[in-house]
């Protein structure tokens, strides 16, 4: 299965947000162990960086974001990229 993560999604899981964490934390859980084909869009990168700002300093959100992308793939902008 091929899935493509929402923003919303990953920031549930990234910052443990309630009542979605759990479900997040299942899907990532899904991509780690193949059962899933994760991707995310290029965009929710940049906004994932922006948001945890609140949350993170500057290199807590990169190493974030580089361990996060090693579990799951980046879908680009072009049509028919993932």
């Amino acid at each position: 299965m091929i899935l493509l993560i929402d923003t919303n999604v990953i920031l549930d899981y990234l910052i443990n947000r309630e009542p979605f964490a759990d479900a997040a934390c299942e899907i990532l859980r899904c991509c780690v162990e193949k059962r899933i084909k994760g991707y995310v869009a290029a965009h929710s990168i940049a906004d994932i960086f922006y948001i945890l700002r609140k949350h993170f300093s500057s290199a807590e959100r990169r190493k974030m974001l580089r361990d996060f992308c090693e579990l799951i793939d980046i879908c680009g902008l072009q049509k028919g990229y993932c």
